[in-house]
């Protein structure tokens, strides 16, 4: 996608494309839109083409469904809610980041209101929930978060593909850098789940290659809102430094309580950028700044599309883009492209591949481009520092990995 159009995009949402949304039951909702067109333009004539959404709108996670939402809606309204021919409707369903909800969620998606494509999903859990009946059901689903390791290894689909990064990816982007530059030693420690399991296995394994040691690891729950008993052991261990990966409220909890029991400013911590995306970093301030963390964006990214991207999503929802966003715009963009290249018709499932694995995205976190062995993206890392910039609390590059893909496929 050139520049150009990229800017073309952003100039039509930020005018304010046409989109609509009601609430549904049970903490559902559904989502459509379609370009109303001026003068004599004709709009998309072929039948709409429904993408089922799978995000969490409460619990835990309910920020980052919202965020996500909101940039795919910017993507559909630059582009008139039309691809391929077809207009393009958004059903909406609340997984609570739970489970067996998504289960049960995505079979209402796929079996009464027969969308023809899926995305989201914020949890691995719920990823891993319900990968055996999308493959079975034959479905496509574009994760624009869930990066759980065994979907891009022995569990991988050929209908799931993740156009965020695998669980791997970040930390194990982050460990041999923080050995070399930090600290000969770390301390584990994330949630009791899929995603802090290989986020932590991932950290250990290039931080250990590199020559570091792990002194302890610990996995409170998700949704822990006291985190003092937890950081008190970690403490006792006597760390020379921690490893983290916590997201959404699990985030701003564990940060609040690293500073306020002393722990910032007395032992480095590192961490998946989730810790640290621009939501989470308006709730906690200054509490953030020293931390270090990586991830594949950030909102000071110096990058055409960026450029255009953040000020364009600010100026539509009032706050700043995170991650979660970016993500989600890219979803949409992909399953936009997919539509066009194949003129609206997606029933050929090769072709679709196909057409996933030539994709080359200009993104606002840069070039994307799909690894065939892990059905994922290889993206540029960055190594980030929390800093206060003005009066904005920020992350700032600091370093970069290019082209990273985890596990390797080498």
């Amino acid at each position: 996608m050139s520049v150009l159009l990229v800017c073309a995009m952003i100039l039509a949402a930020a005018c304010g494309s046409a989109g609509s949304g009601t609430t549904g039951g049970s903490g559902a909702s559904t989502g459509n839109g379609q370009a109303g067109g001026g003068g004599e333009e004709t709009g998309p004539t072929g039948e709409p083409f429904k993408v089922g959404v799978l995000l969490p709108y409460s619990g835990v996670y309910a920020a980052l469904g919202e965020s996500m939402t909101n940039a795919m809606e910017l993507y559909f309204e630059s582009i008139g809610w039309q691809a391929g021919g077809r207009p393009i409707e958004l059903i909406k369903e609340d997984t609570e980041a739970n489970p067996e909800v998504g289960l049960r969620r995505v079979r209402k998606l796929v079996e009464q209101d027969e969308v023809d494509i899926l995305t989201g999903v914020v949890s691995s859990g719920v990823l891993m929930s319900i990968r055996d009946y999308v493959d079975e059901a034959g479905v496509f689903l574009i994760s624009s978060n869930a990066g759980a390791v065994p979907i891009a290894t022995d569990r991988k689909s050929p209908y799931i593909w993740l156009v965020s990064y695998t669980n791997a990816q970040p930390p194990s982007a982050l460990g041999a850098w923080w050995y070399e530059n930090v600290a000969q030693e770390v301390f584990l420690t994330a949630p009791d789940y899929q995603a802090g399991y290989d986020s932590t296995g991932a950290f250990r394994e290039t931080f250990e290659a590199a020559g570091g040691r792990v002194v302890g690891e610990l996995f409170p729950p998700l949704g822990t809102t006291d985190y003092a008993p937890y950081l008190t052991q970690i403490r006792e261990a006597n760390p020379a430094s921690i490893y983290a990966f916590f997201a959404g409220s699990d985030a701003r909890n564990f940060i609040l309580a690293y500073e306020q029991y002393g722990l910032k400013g007395q032992i480095p911590l590192a961490a998946a950028g989730f810790m640290f995306d621009e939501t989470t970093l308006a709730a906690v301030g200054e509490a953030a700044v020293g931390h270090y963390h990586s991830m594949h964006w950030a909102y000071t990214l110096d990058n055409p599309v960026n450029r255009q991207f953040v000020p364009a999503y600010e100026e539509r929802f009032g706050v700043k883009p995170d991650l979660y966003a970016v993500q989600a715009y890219d979803a949409a963009q992909l399953i936009a492209h997919i539509l066009n290249e194949l003129d609206g018709d997606i029933s050929d499932d090769e072709a679709v591949r196909q057409v996933i694995l030539n994709a080359q995205l200009d993104s606002p976190r840069g070039k994307l481009r799909f690894d065939p062995e892990r059905h994922a993206v290889r993206q540029t890392f960055y190594i980030l520092r929390v800093e206060k910039v003005g009066d904005d609390v920020t992350n700032v590059v600091v370093d970069s990995v290019e082209d990273w893909m985890w596990p390797p496929t080498e």
